[in-house]
């Protein structure tokens, strides 16, 4: 016997576990690292892609958080010209 299940589950809960990544002022040509964390409050795994902005990159960029888990990413800033960039992450 076997059973197929297709769908989307929506009943997904995921929290940053701090409310701002401040990096703060940063020379051109400086590379910056930090970490976030993120947390799965829900009852289900859940598949994250994280989409941060330009000059930004995050690893991983996707990962599986179980539930009641938290994952930590590692966010590097990197840019060669002078930008104001002040943005929320969309989740």
């Amino acid at each position: 016997m076997s059973v197929r299940v297709s769908g989307q589950v929506n009943d997904f809960r995921c929290e940053f576990t701090q409310s701002a990544l401040n990096l703060g002022q940063i020379s051109v040509y400086k590379k910056i690292e930090s970490s976030i964390f993120l947390q799965n409050l829900s009852k289900l795994a859940v598949l994250h892609v994280v989409d941060l902005p330009p000059f930004t990159e995050v690893t991983p960029m996707k990962v599986k958080i179980l539930p009641d888990e938290s994952k930590s990413f590692k966010v590097t800033f990197f840019c060669k010209e002078e930008v104001d960039i002040n943005t929320e992450v969309p989740f």
